[in-house]
């Protein structure tokens, strides 16, 4: 939520859509919560996004050094959740909630979905189960691509791609434009290409927030692109 928000500054401020203050404020709160959110999947999220904008935005890169003490606030700021994940690589060993994700992935959730190809139309709507150790009362699924098929198989899952489909070149075509829907298009794009990578650790669609954000941002993009049709229909 906080990485599709910035992005969403990001691409409003290059348009001139938001004042320095605003700018400057807004910045000072999201980017700092970035780090502090103590989330590997957000630093992967956040390192993907920026990549992306640099590449995409090249005025971004020309005020990457205007952004510096905004970003060093943000270390400083989210500095001791940084360094408490970063604990656990002690001792050259990959951290233990990681090991019990796999873990649950594969000996919880994988057999029930081969079991006589019932990833083909899905699992349950209820995408947990409860595990046979008794330290823990549920198990949440981990991946997001894995969830479509448990939800509603394969067909659910090709849902998905048309959808993502349909997004990416949706906005692709939008984001050239310099009024809000288009910092709104632009901003959806690459938040989506987040998505899709990270939905092999968690369903980002619509987990923290997310997708609330996410579709919000599909329904001002596709809101413009109907009316834009119908004004070349009745043109």
């Amino acid at each position: 939520y906080i990485v599709i928000g910035l992005t969403l500054l990001v691409t409003s401020g290059v348009r001139g859509l938001l004042g320095k203050w605003t700018r400057v404020g807004a910045g000072l709160v999201l980017a700092p919560g970035l780090l502090a959110a103590g989330q590997f999947s957000t630093w992967l999220g956040a390192l993907l996004v920026g990549a992306l904008l640099i590449w995409r935005l090249p005025t971004v890169r020309v005020s990457a050094v205007r952004f510096a003490p905004i970003l060093g606030i943000a270390v400083l700021a989210g500095a001791p959740a940084l360094l408490g994940r970063f604990r656990d690589f002690s001792g050259g060993e990959l951290p233990r909630s990681w090991l019990v994700r796999w873990d649950n992935v594969t000996h919880l959730f994988l057999p029930h979905l081969v079991e006589n190809g019932r990833f083909l139309v899905g699992v349950s709507p209820n995408s947990t189960v409860v595990p046979p150790d008794t330290w823990r009362d549920i198990v949440y699924l981990e991946s997001g691509y894995l969830q479509l098929l448990w939800v509603g198989g394969v067909p659910l899952l090709l849902g998905f791609i048309a959808l993502s489909w349909t997004v990416l070149s949706l906005t692709h075509r939008l984001s050239s434009r310099t009024d809000s829907v288009g910092a709104c298009a632009s901003a959806l794009n690459i938040a989506w290409w987040m998505v899709l990578v990270l939905s092999l650790m968690d369903p980002h669609l619509f987990m923290r927030g997310a997708g609330d954000l996410l579709f919000t941002l599909i329904a001002i993009v596709t809101g413009r692109a109907a009316e834009e049709s119908s004004d070349d229909a009745t043109g």
